[in-house]
């Protein structure tokens, strides 16, 4: 057996790789927001900002199998920029998560960006916590989505 991969998908072979990895992003996003009773975002929402190079897209694969998927996105701020994970998923999260998360902190520092965001299901809180993040703890803000 194979071991683990990280790579970074150029926009330009989003096309590649698009059939393999549509169905990893529409199962994400039934998981995230038909849990919410939302529906918002559909996978070319995603592949139009991957191809324009609006957003980055790595995927973890291991013996010619894409395992986990990640999409992140780099916002400039007026003196630091942060990188959000937009979606993440795919299977064998607990084998392959931190060589992911190890090579998107990697591609973070070369974008110099200083902080990392991710909003993701609760039940991503205890891996993230084992690889050194931090819940944000406030009383003052709340993630809230409204409907127009």
């Amino acid at each position: 057996m194979g071991e683990y991969k990280v790579l970074l998908v150029q926009p330009e072979d989003i096309h590649r790789v698009w059939n393999g990895i549509e169905p990893i992003i529409q199962t994400s996003l039934d998981t995230m927001q038909k849990s919410q009773g939302i529906e918002y975002l559909i996978p070319e929402d995603y592949k139009t900002l991957l191809e324009r190079n609006l957003a980055q897209f790595f995927m973890t694969v291991k013996d010619g199998d894409i395992k986990i998927i990640a999409i992140t996105q780099v916002s400039p701020y007026p003196r630091f920029r942060v990188l959000k994970w937009l979606l993440c998923g795919g299977k064998e999260l607990k084998y392959c998560y931190k060589i992911l998360t190890d090579k998107i902190e990697d591609f973070a520092h070369t974008q110099e960006c200083r902080y990392m965001i991710i909003n993701g299901r609760k039940g991503l809180k205890r891996s993230l916590e084992a690889l050194g993040w931090g819940e944000i703890k406030t009383t003052h803000q709340i993630n809230l989505i409204k409907e127009l």
